[in-house]
Formats: C-alpha cells, sequence, structure tokens
C-alpha cells in the first residue's frame, strides 16, 4: 500500500493539484473576507439577509438549470480521459444540454415568481431573484466547463478560473458598494461575474484547442439520464448547506438572518477547502475503483490519516479569522453568531474526512444512492430546522445543520459497505 501512495508519479502530479488548488482556495478565502467587508462597510445587516436569501434560492435553481450534467461530464471525461474523440463528443453535448436545460430554468423561475407575487404579493427577495436570472445560463455552462477541466485533471486550469470568479465578484460587488446601489439589483453581481467568467473560460478552451466540437447525439441522452439521476441529490445538497438560512428567514428578522449569515460565510469557506479535496480525488476514485481496488484503499486510508490533523486545524484557523475580521472592522455585534457558526464548523470539522468522500457513490457509477443520501441528509436537517428553530432562533439552526453533518457521515458509511463492499473506516 506504501508503495503506491509514494509512487513518484502520482505524488508529484496529486501533490501539485492539491497546491494550486489550495492556493486558489486562499486567494478565494481572502476574497471571501473582502466581500465580507464589503457588506459590512456599505450595507446594513438586514440587506445582508435579504441578499443572502435570495442568494440561496438561486444557488437551489442553479441545480436545476444545469441538471446534473455537470456531474455527467466530470464521471465521463474522467473515464475517457485518453480518447479524445469521444471527449469532444462528450463536452460538445453537454454544451448543448446545459444550455436547453438552463433555458428552460429561467422561464420557470420567472413564472414563479410571477405566481408568488400574484399570490403573496411584492417581495424584495423576490425582486432580486429577477435580476439573478441571467446568471442562470451562465453559471450553468461554467459549471460544466470547469467540471470538464477537473475530469481531465487540468487542475492548474481549474484552480485559476476558480479563483477568477471570485475576482469577478469582489470586484462588481465594490463597484456596487461605492455607488451605492439599492439592495434588490445587488444579484447583477453573479450575472456580471458569470458572463465575464464564461468568456475567459471559452478564449482559454479556444485558445489551447482543448477541445474539437463534435456533436454525436446519443451522448446527449447519456447526459440528460445521469443528470436525471444525480440533480435532485445535488439539489438538496444546496437545500440542506442553506437550509439554516432558509428557515431562519421563515422564523426570524432579516437583521438576525444577516449577522447569521456572515459568521456561516466562514465556515461554508471551511467546507469549500474540503470541496477543494474532494475535486482532486473525484477522478481518481473513478479510477482506482474501476481498475485497481487496491489502490482506491490506499488513497482513502492516507486522507483519513491527513483529515485527523487538516480538519481541526483549518477549523481553528477559521474561527479566530472570525473572530479577528469581526474587531478589526468594529463590528463587534457580528459576534453574536460567533456559538452558533463555532457549532457548525465542529459538525463540518469531525466530519471532514466523510465530506472529501462524498461523491463516492456517483463517481463509482451510484448516483441514485448519492441522491438517496443526500435526500436523507436535508430530511434530518430540515426537521430538526422546523423543530428547534421557532424556539432557539440561531443556535436551533446551528444544532440542526451540525447533527445532519453527522447523519451524512453515518448514511455514507453504511452506503459504502453495502454497495460497494467498502469501509470508510478500516486500512484495508
Amino acid at each position: 500500500m506504501r508503495n503506491i501512495l509514494n509512487h513518484p508519479k502520482l505524488k508529484s502530479k496529486m501533490g501539485r493539484d492539491i497546491a494550486w488548488n489550495m492556493a486558489s482556495m486562499i486567494f478565494v478565502a481572502v476574497a471571501g473576507l473582502i466581500y465580507n467587508a464589503i457588506f459590512v462597510v456599505f450595507y446594513t445587516a438586514d440587506d445582508f439577509g435579504l441578499y443572502n436569501q435570495a442568494l440561496v434560492y438561486f444557488l437551489i435553481f442553479s441545480q436545476i438549470a444545469v441538471f446534473g450534467i455537470h456531474f455527467s461530464v466530470l464521471k465521463y471525461a474522467a473515464e475517457f480521459s485518453k480518447d479524445q474523440e469521444k471527449l469532444n463528443q462528450l463536452f460538445t453535448t453537454a454544451i448543448v444540454s446545459t444550455l436547453i436545460t438552463s433555458i428552460l430554468s429561467v422561464g420557470l423561475l420567472f413564472g414563479l415568481t410571477k405566481l408568488y407575487v400574484l399570490l403573496l404579493g411584492p417581495s424584495v427577495v423576490i425582486r432580486m431573484l429577477v435580476y439573478s436570472l441571467p446568471a442562470l445560463v451562465f453559471f450553468s455552462l461554467n459549471k460544466v466547463i470547469l467540471n470538464y477541466l477537473n475530469a481531465i485533471r487540468a487542475m492548474k486550469a481549474f484552480a485559476f478560473f476558480q479563483a477568477l470568479r471570485y475576482i469577478f465578484i469582489v470586484s462588481i460587488l465594490l463597484v456596487f458598494g461605492f455607488l451605492k446601489a439599492n439592495v434588490e439589483i445587488l444579484m447583477l453581481i453573479y450575472a456580471a461575474s458569470e458572463l465575464l467568467l464564461l468568456i475567459a473560460l471559452t478564449i482559454y478552451m479556444a485558445a489551447r484547442r482543448m477541445v474539437r466540437l463534435t456533436f454525436e447525439g446519443s451522448w446527449i441522452k447519456e447526459h440528460i439520464a445521469f443528470g436525471s439521476k444525480v440533480f435532485l441529490g445535488s439539489m438538496v445538497v444546496d437545500f440542506n448547506a442553506k437550509m439554516d438560512i432558509i428557515m431562519l428567514g421563515l422564523f426570524v428578522s432579516d437583521a438576525i438572518v444577516g449577522f447569521y449569515s456572515f459568521a456561516i460565510m466562514f465556515a461554508d469557506g471551511f467546507y469549500q477547502i474540503l470541496i477543494v479535496l474532494r475535486r482532486n480525488i473525484n477522478p481518481l476514485i473513478t479510477e482506482y475503483v474501476g481498475e485497481d481496488i487496491s489502490k482506491f484503499h490506499a488513497l482513502k486510508n492516507a486522507w483519513r490519516k491527513r483529515m485527523r490533523i487538516f480538519s481541526p486545524a483549518l477549523a481553528a484557523a477559521v474561527a479566530a479569522g472570525y473572530w479577528l475580521v469581526c474587531v478589526i472592522l468594529g463590528q463587534q455585534e457580528y459576534l453574536v453568531a460567533f456559538l452558533p457558526f463555532a457549532i457548525v464548523l465542529f459538525g463540518k470539522c469531525f466530519n471532514g474526512y466523510y465530506i472529501v468522500m462524498g461523491n463516492l457513490m456517483t463517481q463509482t457509477g451510484y448516483p441514485k444512492q448519492e441522491t438517496l443520501l443526500n435526500i436523507l441528509t436535508i430530511g434530518t436537517n430540515a426537521t430538526l430546522n422546523f423543530i428547534l428553530i421557532p424556539k432557539f432562533g440561531m443556535m436551533g439552526a446551528a444544532v440542526a445543520t451540525a447533527i445532519s453533518f453527522f447523519a451524512f457521515r453515518f448514511i455514507l458509511h453504511g452506503m459504502s459497505k453495502s454497495r460497494l463492499n467498502i469501509n470508510l473506516l478500516l486500512n484495508e
């Protein structure tokens, strides 16, 4: 087992990939701090609460827009990474399929916003969502392209464009802040930044001649079939990640949502770093489970050991960063959410290894099981939020969210044993 882990090519390639993505994530983390600071300086806690509620619904609808096609690309491009003709075909048809599904989703969301206003009256959050509609198309296409780069392990490019996305977001938000733009139009930040990112990605792919557009209709059927099995699970993941904000928006004031959202963005930063690690090992999971299961066991054993040290150290750094940002900005009132934030951070930290292995079922050809995993997780989260928030507010939301990550851990562990005969806790 040790020889596999220490193989120079594997160690060098994976090490470089993670290093690039970690550098990108550090940059993204800094951008996130600036992003939060801009909001605190230019907007109120109520504004921040409204913005985050709109953003939650936008992210959920983005999963409908891309319809799981990005995961199909991630799996099949990794599987056929040495067959350029198939790569050309699956990439071209993924773009076409995503254009269709995202445009249909824009129409669906627009219709739902009109129905909401008709039945319940005007809403700031609903008006903000309308401004986000163009971003659904751009965001979906970017997801497909970035997952393609991930699958073929072009991780330098992947890391660069991930960082570039946040440069665009922060820059546009800064302009909006200085112009004192109305909170209702802030979701235009995503429309503009995702359009700029799409242009940059298109120029890069064309300049490097990474793919040749080749249409093969059978791939559309394959993408849609695979996506239909996994998209609900992806949407549920976003629901689960933001369930606390959704539920808080129903029961407490926009200001409380704003305080909590500000704190939870730091916990989300911790989570996103784990997602970087997940993205790097996803193609390897598909390759190793399909070719040599002993390599997969070596991979998971190594990551389980690493996460025992990495997760607590990273969580401590994130917690200290949140406290320092509040103090430096002179916004100590935001520390009211520190304890709820710490509870959520603990849930993510303790289950960090399982978060990194979170796409195991999809990457090994069981997308329905991953969807079921995510549905059971969000069911736990939603039920606990509904019970705890009315009585305990932010604390109830935090406890519910933390427990949901433990549910995710136990369900994934059970599925991997029953479906794959893999015990994620044992050295094999």
